[in-house]
């Protein structure tokens, strides 16, 4: 409890809140090149490219459930003109990542204080395989949400047990996973396997719990971000990545404080 209640004062003693806004503003960039990417390979590696979208839609309903279907849905229609992109096309996917990739790094490294010790080129390709790291990270959650849905099925008609339980349950054991990878890509220090578990379980926890809240806040408040007239989709999408990258944040700040602690435990 102590590890929480100093990363959360140090979250706003520090203003990692603008650092979210930044991260919000190229993660809207990125989110459906990133999907895309997915999508393009996904079709290509199993047999039905449906089950590839069905499993995106459920992954980004995970993140953005409200929605998942406006994001999902220009995925899907740009993957279809996928054979008039060519190179260029796979490219200026990749570059709209970068800057998301470079953004993230940059904050965790003011959150444990470290600094870029490598050359520009070295930083360059570092930076170039995370973004081959995410998508292959996507690509593995989107076959986890895949396989769910053929086993809840059968595991369904074998086990008498609340079919939104074992969802949340199963959500967020795959968020979990995927959060301990994306932490140890971005973390610049060897933090340890036991901080960066649990913490990532906590973090998928706590948004597990938050998501439905803010969905239902929206439901009773159907007229919410009215003002922004047809850009009001926009501005919910950006609010809810923001969201979710102060999440994210907050969890590297708990790492932080948890490394600093056995740094000093160490020490002493």
């Amino acid at each position: 409890m102590q590890i929480i209640r100093t990363s959360i004062v140090s979250f706003f003693k520090n203003n990692y809140m603008q650092s979210c806004a930044a991260l919000a503003y190229y993660g809207m960039f990125a989110s459906i090149p990133l999907l895309l990417l997915a999508a393009l390979l996904l079709g290509r590696s199993i047999t039905s490219s449906q089950a590839a979208l069905m499993g995106l839609r459920r992954l980004t309903y995970l993140l953005v459930p409200e929605f998942q279907e406006i994001i999902v849905k220009e995925a899907t229609s740009l993957s279809r003109l996928a054979m008039t992109w060519g190179w260029v096309g796979f490219v200026s996917c990749l570059s709209c990542i970068f800057p998301l990739v470079t953004a993230i790094r940059n904050v965790f490294l003011t959150i444990f204080g470290a600094k870029r010790k490598r050359t520009f080129l070295i930083e360059l390709m570092r930076d170039f395989v995370t973004v081959i790291l995410l998508i292959v990270l996507l690509i593995f959650l989107v076959i986890s949400e895949i396989i769910y849905d053929e086993l809840i099925i059968v595991l369904l008609k074998a086990v008498s047990f609340p079919l939104y339980i074992f969802d949340f349950l199963v959500n967020v054991v795959i968020s979990s996973i995927g959060l301990t990878v994306f932490y140890y890509v971005f973390i610049p220090v060897k933090a340890g396997f036991r901080p960066i578990g649990v913490t990532a379980g906590l973090v998928s926890i706590f948004w597990g719990v938050v998501s439905p809240m803010l969905v239902f806040f929206l439901t009773l408040n159907p007229k919410f971000g009215i003002a922004f007239g047809s850009l009001k989709a926009i501005f919910l999408i950006f609010m809810w990545v923001y969201g979710v990258f102060c999440v994210i944040v907050l969890g590297a700040e708990c790492i932080a404080q948890w490394y600093l602690q056995s740094q000093k435990d160490v020490r002493s």
